[in-house]
């Protein structure tokens, strides 16, 4: 914690968001070609994940 002077006092209250923390943690398979270049792996795992289910949910307005 970085405000130890509150500890006795103050609860903190979190939560887990989806596919991240201590839950499962969100994967998608892909292959690409490092030689199509240095954003190849982001457009794979971009492409193959946002056809999975599960995975497509998991977004940053969701997380919002």
């Amino acid at each position: 914690m970085y405000t130890p002077e509150l500890r006795s006092t103050t609860n903190y209250v979190s939560f887990d968001q989806r596919g991240l923390g201590q839950s499962s943690h969100a994967e998608c398979k892909y292959e690409y070609d490092p030689a199509d270049g240095p954003s190849a792996a982001a457009k794979a795992i971009g492409e193959a994940c946002s056809k999975d289910a599960d995975v497509a949910t998991m977004t940053t307005e969701q997380a919002a």
